[in-house]
C-alpha cells in the first residue's frame, strides 16, 4: 500500500523569521558548498540539516524502531533561537489521500482526521461532509491522524501539541487518484538547544495492532457507539482473531464465526419461536372472542384477548423481545466488517476482495440507491431473508388493533438489497450465511415441538389461578377510573 508520493505530501517546519518553510529550502552539508543531505553513520538513522550559519543549524533525525510501522523523528536546532521569533515550532503537514480502493464513495466516506487531546478526548472531522472542514485546536493535543480506509498517516507528540493548531479536511471529486485532501498545523513548544521527540505511525487500521499503542489509537476504527462497539471489542474481535489463527481461508472464518454466534444466540431463537408457536396454537381462540364483538368495542376485544394470553402463560411480547436482544449483534457486524483490514484483498468463492462489493455484472445504466453492478453475495442475503420472511409469516398471529406487519418484513429484503449493494462482500456474506442457519434452526424447532401437545398445556393453564401483575393491576385501575370520569 503506497500512503504517499512525491509531491503528493509536504512536510516542514515554518521559519516566522523570514517567511519561508523549510520545504522550500535546501539541506546541505555543514561546508554549505553542495546540494546533498547528510546521513550518519547508523544505518537505523539518517540525519538532514538546514544550516543558516557556520554554527546554527535545524537537523532532522529520522530513526527506524524495531516496529515496522514506526518512524521516530526528532528536530534539532542548534543556536537557532534568532530564526525562531515566537516560542513554538509550527509544523506544516499537507497530503493527497490517494485513492486504493474498488469502492470509491466507500472509501471516501471511510476517511478522514482524528485527533485526541492530552486529556485522552477523541475527537474527529465529520468524513461525510461535502464541504472543507476546518477544525481549531483547543487543548493540547497528543496525535493527529491522517486516515484512510484501511490505513493511516499519525504524527504523535513525545509530549503534546500546543492548543491552537488547526487540522483541514478537503473533499475532491471522485478520480483514480486521490480521495481528499488533508492538512495540519501543528505547533510544538520550543527551547533553546532542547531537541523534540516525535514519532510517525504509517500502517494499517488495525485494532490489535492500534490498541497496543495504549493511546487511543483504535478508535480510528468505527466499531459503532456504546454496547455496539462493547460487543465488536470484547466478543466479535477476540473470535475472529482467535479463529485466524487456525485458518487462513477468511470465507471459512466468517462462516465458523457466523455458526459460533449463532449457537450463541440459539437460546433466544428458540424462546422467540414457542413464543410465536403459542401464539399461532392459540390463534383459534382468538378467533372465537373477536366474533363475540363488533368493530365499535374494539378495546373490549383486546382486553380479552390479553386475558386469555394471561391465563394461558401467554407473553404477546415473547416473541418480539428474544429478537430485539440480538439487533445489537446484528449492528455490530454492520460495523465490524467494513472496518476490518483482515477482509482486504482476501477472496472467497466469485468475490475477489472480500472488504468491497462483489459485482457479478455490469449494468449498462446506473439505478438510483442501488449502482449500476450487481453484487451476488448480496442478492443472495436478500432471497434468503425472503425465506425466512415467509416462514415467520406462517408462524406470526397479528394481535387485535396492530398494524399489518407482514408489508414491513417483505420491504426490509428489498431495503437490504439497495442498501448493502456497494457494501463489503463479506458483510453480506455473513448475513447470508446467518439466514441461512436461521431457517435451518427454525425447522429443527418445528420438528420438536408438537402443537397439540402444546395447546393441551395452555389450556391447561388457563385453568390456575394466576395473580394478576402490578403492571396489569394498574392498567385496571386507570381503566375503572376512565369509566367512572365518564359516567
Amino acid at each position: 500500500m503506497l500512503l504517499f508520493d512525491g509531491d503528493s505530501t509536504i512536510f516542514g517546519i515554518g521559519i516566522s523569521s523570514i517567511g519561508q518553510n523549510t520545504n522550500d529550502l535546501f539541506f546541505v552539508q555543514n561546508n554549505g558548498t553542495q546540494n546533498q543531505t547528510v546521513s550518519s553513520n547508523d544505518s537505523l538513522s539518517i540525519s538532514f540539516r538546514l544550516y543558516a550559519d557556520s554554527s546554527s543549524y535545524l537537523e532532522y533525525i529520522y530513526t527506524l524502531s524495531d516496529n515496522a510501522y514506526d518512524l521516530k523523528f526528532q528536530i534539532k536546532t542548534v543556536e537557532f533561537e534568532q530564526y525562531i521569533s515566537n516560542q513554538y515550532i509550527t509544523l506544516n503537514w499537507d497530503t493527497y489521500i490517494r485513492s486504493s480502493e474498488k469502492g470509491k464513495t466507500w472509501e471516501n466516506d471511510n476517511s478522514t482526521i482524528h485527533y485526541q487531546y492530552l486529556d485522552d478526548e477523541h475527537d474527529y472531522i465529520n468524513s461525510h461532509s461535502k464541504d472543507e472542514e476546518n477544525v481549531k485546536l483547543t487543548g493540547r493535543v497528543k496525535w493527529v491522524a491522517f486516515k484512510h480506509h484501511f490505513f493511516s498517516s499519525i504524527i504523535i507528540a513525545d509530549e503534546h501539541f500546543l492548543r491552537g493548531g488547526a487540522i483541514t479536511s478537503t473533499p475532491l471529486p471522485l478520480s483514480e487518484n486521490h480521495v481528499k485532501r488533508f492538512s495540519a498545523v501543528l505547533d510544538l513548544p520550543y527551547e533553546k538547544n532542547k531537541p523534540q521527540n516525535l514519532k510517525f505511525y504509517f500502517g494499517p487500521n488495525h485494532y490489535p495492532t492500534l490498541k497496543g499503542y495504549d493511546l487511543g489509537l483504535e478508535q480510528l476504527l468505527d466499531l459503532g457507539w456504546g454496547i455496539f462497539a462493547w460487543l465488536n471489542k470484547f466478543a466479535v474481535i477476540p473470535i475472529f482473531n482467535w479463529l485466524s489463527k487456525y485458518f487462513v481461508n477468511f470465507g471459512l472464518i466468517i462462516f465458523l464465526l457466523t455458526v459460533i454466534i449463532k449457537l450463541v444466540l440459539f437460546p433466544l431463537t428458540y424462546k422467540s419461536y414457542l413464543s410465536t408457536a403459542k401464539m399461532r396454537v392459540l390463534k383459534p381462540e382468538v378467533d372465537k372472542l373477536n366474533e363475540k364483538f363488533d368493530k365499535s368495542e374494539a378495546l373490549k376485544k383486546q382486553q380479552s384477548v390479553m386475558e386469555l394470553y394471561r391465563k394461558a402463560g401467554v407473553n404477546p411480547m415473547g416473541g418480539c423481545i428474544p429478537m430485539l436482544i440480538q439487533l445489537p449483534i446484528l449492528y455490530a457486524m454492520f460495523r465490524f466488517f467494513p472496518a476490518s483490514i483482515e477482509l482486504r484483498q482476501e477472496s472467497f468463492l466469485w468475490a475477489e476482495d472480500l472488504s468491497t462489493y462483489d459485482s457479478i455484472m455490469t449494468l449498462p445504466f446506473e439505478i438510483p440507491w442501488y449502482g449500476s453492478h450487481v453484487s451476488l453475495f448480496t442478492l443472495l442475503m436478500a432471497v434468503s431473508m425472503i425465506f425466512t420472511t415467509v416462514l415467520s409469516n406462517k408462524n406470526m398471529t397479528t394481535m387485535p388493533g396492530q398494524p399489518n406487519m407482514k408489508f414491513m418484513m417483505w420491504m426490509m429484503p428489498i431495503m437490504m438489497l439497495f442498501w448493502f449493494n456497494s457494501y463489503s462482500s463479506g458483510l453480506s456474506y455473513y448475513y447470508f450465511v446467518a439466514n441461512m442457519i436461521t431457517l435451518i434452526q427454525t425447522w429443527i424447532i418445528k420438528a420438536t415441538i408438537d402443537d397439540e401437545a402444546l395447546l393441551n398445556k395452555l389450556k391447561a393453564n388457563t385453568k390456575i389461578p394466576k395473580k394478576k401483575s402490578k403492571f396489569q393491576q394498574k392498567l385496571e385501575d386507570i381503566q375503572k377510573q376512565q369509566k367512572s370520569l365518564k359516567k
